[in-house]
């Protein structure tokens, strides 16, 4: 299996924790058009209930069906949202949102999208996770997002 795709996008100064979600909505929902499965990682349960929110008023035309790691309807799920130490076994996209340092990837996981925001706490996670992927011998690819 070929090492997994790694990509920051890299929103604008002034963006917070409702760009992050917009853009991870807007992630997933390219990822199950793409019929992929996806883990979303959150930082702590308040933004995985913000996230739950968002994903089910992200679009009027759209339907993101996603769920928690403990629900019966987890597999028929196009999007799992998780919180540290909450893990799913298998997931074709990682969405990380979290402020862990070290990334642990889902097995058979082909992409990883990292969601940075100017806010000290997320720069400092995700550069650190960065540096992670690139010690794993991955080469991070950064998309700087205009306003």
């Amino acid at each position: 299996m070929n090492p997994p795709t790694v990509r920051f996008y890299v929103l604008p100064a002034g963006s917070g924790l409702e760009n992050r979600l917009e853009l991870a909505c807007k992630l997933a929902e390219k990822a199950q058009q793409e019929r992929l499965k996806t883990l979303i990682l959150c930082a702590d349960e308040h933004m995985a209930a913000q996230l739950d929110h968002a994903l089910w008023h992200y679009r009027a035309d759209s339907f993101l069906t996603h769920c928690r790691p403990d629900d019966p309807l987890q597999a028929e799920a196009a999007a799992v949202l998780a919180v540290p130490p909450e893990r799913v076994a298998r997931a074709d996209v990682l969405i990380n949102l979290s402020l862990e340092n070290t990334p642990d990837l889902p097995r058979g996981c082909s992409r990883v999208l990292e969601i940075v925001s100017p806010q000290p706490d997320v720069l400092h996670s995700t550069r650190a996770r960065y540096r992670a992927y690139r010690e794993r011998g991955l080469e991070p690819q950064t998309h700087t997002l205009d306003s």
